[in-house]
């Protein structure tokens, strides 16, 4: 029988108690920051506008701090620890090196082509495809013709 996320969540916390604990450090010791930066407001007996107050600065506080925590790790484990590389270089966002596979199946054998670009043009380097060019033609086409390149020798796999 599968158990319930919730039941799994709760069995993963009581395993692995540190990051839930220090989870719920972090937000006591900025409870109590924020409860004495703002002091006692009076809002004439409301409690409603301290509260949205209080998730306020919680969340902007909590996206800039969680923002940086995420990035410092992603920037040391890739460059010290040679991990997670694939995440780092994900969230960089680069418009260069793009890769992809190219795959001809031809009866039990399938030929898989590693293909990179090195360069990709830019949003002001393509343009409207007026003389139709290639089957089937495309709507844009970049200025430059792209270099397509194998990244590593064609890769045979026989399924039979």
């Amino acid at each position: 029988m599968r158990e319930s996320r919730t039941y799994g969540s709760v069995r993963g916390a009581l395993r692995n108690e540190r990051p839930y604990r220090d989870h719920a450090a972090c937000i006591g010791v900025a409870t109590i920051c924020f409860s004495e930066l703002n002091g006692d407001p009076d809002f004439g007996g409301w409690v409603l506008p301290k509260i949205a107050i209080f998730a306020a600065e919680m969340v902007a506080t909590g996206f800039a701090i969680g923002g940086f925590l995420f990035g410092a790790y992603l920037y040391v484990s890739s460059r010290f620890l040679n991990m997670n590389r694939n995440d780092a270089f994900s969230a960089m966002r680069l418009d260069t090196h793009r890769n992809f596979l190219r795959i001809r199946i031809k009866g039990d054998e399938a030929t898989i082509y590693p293909i990179g670009l090195t360069r990709i043009p830019s949003r002001s380097e393509w343009k409207f495809n007026d003389a139709k060019r290639g089957t089937p033609a495309p709507v844009y086409v970049p200025d430059d013709p792209l270099a397509p390149h194998l990244i590593e020798g064609p890769i045979v796999v026989n399924c039979g």
